[in-house]
């Protein structure tokens, strides 16, 4: 066998490897593009339970995704890929933001973003919180 040849198996095999390793990573890249979520925690908003008195309940409404900083990476390019993403939706795919009336944000938060995605119904919301953390799982 010649060396080129040789090269050029490698250089397929070596393809095929990373295609098989970009398939493991799906759910992330799907959702969240090329940017791995690092963590979650819930979002929670305060509602008067009772006006009378003053008194606010604390009730999930959905999940903040903090996605790390990366060179040249800003708030609104994230923002506007994730508007992109979000118009072609896939049924099945999981993604928090594709739970229906879901409402997403992005804003800084130092050493990178932090992606909002919140709905005003409590279902929803807990479904959001579901599918952000089974996906940066």
């Amino acid at each position: 066998m010649s060396l080129s040849k040789l090269f050029s198996l490698f250089a397929v095999s070596t393809v095929l490897a990373s295609a098989s390793g970009a398939q493991a990573e799906a759910p992330a890249h799907q959702c969240f593009l090329s940017y791995k979520p690092s963590h979650v925690r819930p979002y929670e908003i305060e509602r008067s339970s009772d006006y009378e008195r003053h008194v606010a309940d604390k009730v999930l409404a959905g999940a903040h995704v903090f996605i790390p900083a990366e060179p040249g990476l800003t708030a609104e390019w994230l923002r506007a890929q994730l508007d992109r993403r979000a118009a072609t939706a896939r049924k099945g795919a999981q993604c928090p933001q594709d739970v229906r009336g879901a409402r997403l944000s992005v804003q800084s938060g130092g050493p990178g973003f932090w992606v909002t995605i919140a709905s005003d119904n409590q279902e929803r919301a807990e479904e959001v919180l579901r599918r952000a953390q089974h996906v940066a799982g």
